[in-house]
């Protein structure tokens, strides 16, 4: 099992090296999720369900996704 250092316990170099890596899984993880609802809209799968599996209304999924066509 992997043991985690908690921030107060890191240096200023394992927490801007760990920083940069958190950004860029979160880039990582936007784009999936980005490819997913578009594979979803050609599925034609409406901007309810997807809202609605994210969490969100339809409204905030469209406004997230709309370009994503």
């Amino acid at each position: 099992m992997a043991s985690f250092i908690s921030v107060d316990e890191s240096s200023d170099e394992e927490l801007l090296v760990r920083m940069a890596r958190l950004d860029a899984s979160r880039e990582q993880v936007e784009r999936a999720v980005r490819d997913h609802v578009r594979a979803l809209r050609k599925r034609k799968i409406s901007w309810e369900r997807i809202g609605r599996a994210l969490g969100v209304s339809r409204q905030t999924a469209w406004e997230r996704f709309a370009d994503e066509r």
